[in-house]
C-alpha cells in the first residue's frame, strides 16, 4: 500500500489495511488523535455526498472517487476488491462516514441534555421507551455526556437501565402522546417533587353531629 509515497506525490494515501483505517477513524470519533489533511478531505467528500442526498454506500463511494478525481492514485480504486466490497478505500469511506455519523449524533446528544438540563437526581416521572413498556417515578443518576442510569419501575418491580439523553427525550413524548403523563416536558415532574407538602386537614368538629345539635 502507498502511504509516506503517496503524501510525497499528493495522492491520497491510503491506509495499510482496513483495521488502521477503522483505528485511525475511530479515535477520531473518540477525539483521541489529530485529523490530517488527507482524512479531512475525505471527511469533506463524503460529507458533500451525503448532503446532496445520496444515502447508498456504492453510490457514496462513486461520489467520492468523482470529488477526489486526480487525488487518487490510478488503481488505487482496486486495491483490496477480492478482499471486501468496494475496497480498501470504500472502506476507508465507510469509515469516515462513521465519523460523521459519531459527530451527528453527539450534536443530538447535546441538544437533549441541554434541553432536559440533566443532573443527578433529576426526577424524570413516566417514561415510555421503544418497547412501549411503562416505567413510573423515573430518576437520573450517573449523568455523563455518553449516558445516564434511570431508576424507576415497572408495576412493582423496580428497573434500573443505562440508556442517553436523546433516548430519554423520546421517551418522554412518547409517554405524553400515549396518555401515560401530562406534559411533554419536566417541568411537571419537577413540580410534583418540589410542590410544598400539604397542611393537614383540621380536625372535623364532632359537636356539630351531636345530638340535640
Amino acid at each position: 500500500m502507498m502511504t509516506t509515497a503517496n503524501h510525497e506525490t499528493g495522492y491520497y494515501p491510503l491506509c495499510a489495511s482496513t483495521d488502521e483505517a477503522g483505528r485511525r477513524y475511530g479515535n477520531l470519533a473518540h477525539h483521541m488523535g489529530p485529523i490530517e489533511p488527507h482524512m479531512m478531505r475525505l471527511i469533506g467528500a463524503v460529507s458533500r455526498a451525503l448532503e446532496s442526498g445520496l444515502f447508498y454506500s456504492d453510490a457514496v463511494l462513486a461520489a467520492v472517487i468523482a470529488d477526489f478525481g486526480n487525488y487518487l492514485q490510478p488503481g488505487d480504486t482496486e486495491i483490496g476488491k477480492s478482499e471486501v466490497s468496494g475496497g480498501q478505500f470504500g472502506m476507508e469511506v465507510y469509515y469516515a462516514r462513521r465519523y460523521l455519523d459519531a459527530c451527528d449524533q453527539r450534536v443530538m446528544l447535546d441538544a437533549a441534555a441541554e434541553k432536559l438540563a440533566l443532573r443527578n437526581g433529576t426526577h424524570l416521572g413516566t417514561l415510555m421507551f421503544n418497547d412501549f413498556k411503562v416505567t413510573t417515578g423515573c430518576v437520573a443518576s450517573g449523568v455523563s455526556r455518553s449516558g445516564v442510569t434511570v431508576t424507576g419501575k415497572r408495576g412493582r418491580t423496580v428497573v434500573r437501565f443505562s440508556t442517553n439523553a436523546v433516548a430519554i427525550d423520546c421517551a418522554i413524548e412518547r409517554a405524553f402522546e400515549k396518555g401515560k403523563r401530562p406534559s411533554a416536558t419536566l417541568a411537571h415532574a419537577r413540580a410534583m417533587i418540589e410542590q410544598p407538602p400539604r397542611a393537614p386537614a383540621p380536625p372535623l368538629d364532632f359537636g356539630l353531629f351531636a345530638p340535640g345539635a
